[in-house]
């Protein structure tokens, strides 16, 4: 009778009061401060036009994370967002000056985590937290102001902890000009470790809009918002091809009785292409069908005309293996590569009478990565 036994695989992926203390000095800075009152409120009201376009930047639909990745490494390269001279266009007669902000509207957190910006100037692009635990999304900027060009990229305002809420913000002398800038993305790995895979959350993570010393200007104008395109986070695994083993041929009369044995066949679950840095893997299998003798990991045979066998798994030195736990692989190393993890399948009698048919049955198996 033809005995077949086929392992299919499971993936496993597995946030003023003034005080009074001396009157005449309080006094005395309150009338020194008029004429920077009525200066601000030029400021609003200088008029300007543009905007109201979204942009979403083509972030990777997929990225497969190395586990062994250092805090603070690109997983991507700077994705550019549009090049934008005239988001805005604005008349600034009564100020002098106008020039374009950037403001973070994620729903991320502000990591503390900086790294080189597209220009590669270190520690000036902000790490932001994403919905993937261990996956940070950096933004970077650059402003464009008409009489003055282009700043360089992240042209920070004042001191690091003072930028909140505006990233970064630029201005430049002129009476009527267009202002804008460039916005660029990155994925970078945090500090914590990323446990599971998933898709990182398209969202608006910035606006622009026109400014004078941070101070929005009045107008027509809508922001113009820039979001990142939902990426596949796939932490990196061996490849794991299912596995069917064929156990031929096989005649009844080589079962003498319960707990005898025919067919011994070596097969192997191969990991191919591992990653480096994964430091331990386990497998695990599960039967599909009902186990017959769990003392020795034997499994029915899905219905047909042969009774009174079962499939009894082991490993590779034909001790009994383990059904539905986790078990080392002790062979694995860190450093990648191929490998394989040999084990044996053989039909076992279960009953006092074996009939022939075709003896076929289906178990699954699991890896896990760490």
């Amino acid at each position: 009778m033809k005995m077949t036994a086929q392992l299919s695989r499971n993936s496993y992926l597995h946030k003023i009061y003034a005080n009074p203390f001396n009157l005449a000095k309080a006094i005395y800075f309150a009338i020194g401060m008029t004429t920077a009152f009525w200066s601000m409120n030029a400021q609003a009201a200088a008029t300007c036009s543009g905007g109201g376009v979204t942009s979403t930047l083509s972030m990777p639909a997929t990225l497969s994370v190395p586990r062994d990745a250092v805090a603070g490494t690109n997983l991507t390269g700077w994705i550019l967002g549009p090049s934008q001279s005239s988001a805005f266009k604005c008349n600034t007669t009564n100020i002098n000056s106008s020039g374009a902000g950037v403001l973070y509207i994620g729903s991320g957190t502000d990591t503390g985590m900086r790294i080189a910006d597209p220009g590669g100037t270190p520690g000036s692009a902000r790490v932001y937290t994403t919905n993937i635990q261990g996956i940070g999304l950096a933004v970077s900027v650059r402003l464009y102001a008409n009489n003055c060009g282009w700043t360089s990229w992240s042209k920070f305002i004042g001191a690091d902890s003072q930028m909140y809420p505006y990233i970064a913000a630029y201005s430049c002398n002129g009476n009527t000009q267009p202002d804008g800038g460039q916005i660029a993305f990155a994925y970078v790995k945090l500090n914590d470790p990323i446990q599971a895979g998933g898709y990182i959350t398209s969202e608006r993570v910035v606006n622009m809009v026109p400014q004078h010393r941070e101070v929005q200007l009045g107008g027509t104008w809508s922001p113009n918002y820039y979001q990142n395109g939902s990426t596949l986070i796939v932490p990196q695994t061996c490849s794991t091809p299912n596995v069917t083993v064929a156990m031929g041929t096989v005649q009844t009369k080589l079962f003498t009785g319960v707990g005898s044995k025919a067919a011994l066949k070596l097969f192997n679950i191969s990991l191919l292409n591992c990653p480096s840095g994964i430091k331990t893997v386990s497998y695990q299998i599960d039967p599909v069908t009902s186990i017959l003798d769990s003392a020795n990991s034997v499994v029915a045979l899905v219905p047909s005309t042969a009774t009174g066998v079962g499939l009894q798994l082991m490993n590779s030195y034909g001790t009994r293996l383990q059904l539905s736990q986790p078990i080392p692989f002790t062979s694995y190393s860190s450093s990648g590569g191929n490998f394989s993890i040999p084990l044996l399948a053989a039909y076992y009698q279960t009953g006092s009478v074996v009939t022939p048919g075709p003896a076929n049955t289906f178990l699954q198996f699991t890896m896990t990565y760490q």
